[in-house]
């Protein structure tokens, strides 16, 4: 994802995962209907702020504004993995595998998770260069996706509190598993340089 034309790639994987979007929220299927604000704000949260060093006031208002805007925010199936490893491409075709953890949530999920997903698979704190690539691959996934599944106001600003809060959850989770400790570590640096760069991740 960071060779070649990075930014034109990144639009591509947004793109096709807002045409994912477009055909699941045509779906009916039994899933579980999940609710993030709650579970950042009840359990994720309240488990490792402590061990990720942020001020009390970043975490308040993170978690206020994103409360007064998530139940606008549409809901539907969503992929729930859509990483690189879950997209096949084959000359001009492409498609999604591994829909096993599928559930009904907020829509830009989806993007906001591909985007982390490339970054937990890359991240060095000290590579500034390749930070600051991320950083366009983030939007220009977000940018591909909007130009399929036109975003709202409330989805544009409410993309990077998405980010963070999958990424405060996925700590959670991790620092539950003694054997993914290593895995831990290097997603807790990676929360807390979102937290320190959260104004880079604002999509205009």
């Amino acid at each position: 994802m960071y060779e070649g034309d990075y930014k034109g790639n990144a639009r591509f994987v947004g793109e096709i995962i807002g045409q994912l979007s477009l055909a699941l929220e045509k779906v009916d299927a039994a899933v579980n209907d999940v609710n993030i604000y709650d579970d950042l704000k009840s359990w994720a949260l309240p488990r490792v702020k402590d061990m990720l060093n942020i001020p009390e006031s970043f975490w308040n208002d993170a978690v206020e504004f994103f409360g007064e805007i998530y139940d606008t925010l549409p809901k539907q199936i969503i992929h729930r993995d859509p990483n690189p490893s879950n997209i096949i491409t084959a000359e001009k075709t492409w498609g999604f595998i591994d829909f096993d953890l599928s559930e009904r949530n907020i829509r830009i999920f989806d993007p906001c998770y591909a985007a982390t997903a490339i970054l937990s698979e890359s991240f060095n704190e000290n590579d500034k260069e390749k930070l600051a690539q991320w950083i366009e691959i983030y939007k220009n996934i977000i940018y591909g996706y909007d130009s399929v599944a036109k975003l709202s106001s409330n989805e544009t600003k409410a993309i990077p509190y998405v980010v963070l809060a999958n990424q405060i959850i996925c700590c959670a989770w991790l620092s539950e598993q003694e054997k993914y400790k290593n895995i831990f570590q290097v997603n807790k640096k990676m929360t807390k340089w979102i937290c320190e760069n959260f104004e880079k991740l604002i999509i205009e």
